[in-house]
């Protein structure tokens, strides 16, 4: 018997695979026949290893995690800010969507008064 060891990929989504009618999951050994026709192709795949192969014992590849979602970016409250943003505006970190609105529009009627005149 031989000991197979998926060492996966970057992607932090895929951590169980199924190959050649075993499961495989991420960095756990798995025990396979000598015998298995498909030996030879765990062998030659780079994202598996075989105990006593020359390959020596790679570690199971690190998943490349994305960046953390921001919850308001795409909000309306994201949209509110960088309009408020690109006004040069200031405004408090806990203001409402309304509120921003409020400022916004403000600003918007004072520029266009002064465009006026």
């Amino acid at each position: 018997m031989a000991i197979v060891t998926w060492l996966g990929d970057e992607d932090p989504s895929a951590q169980k695979i199924s190959q050649y009618g075993y499961t495989f999951v991420k960095g756990e050994p798995v025990t396979v026949p000598d015998k298995d026709p498909y030996m030879g192709k765990f062998k030659a795949m780079s994202v598996f290893h075989v105990k006593g192969d020359d390959k020596g014992a790679p570690e199971p590849v690190e998943s490349a995690e994305p960046e953390a979602v921001d919850p308001d970016a795409g909000t309306e409250l994201a949209g509110a800010r960088a309009a408020m943003e690109d006004a040069g505006l200031k405004w408090h970190h806990k203001s409402s969507v309304e509120s921003l609105r409020k400022q916004l529009a403000e600003h918007e009627a004072k520029v266009a008064a002064e465009k006026a005149e």
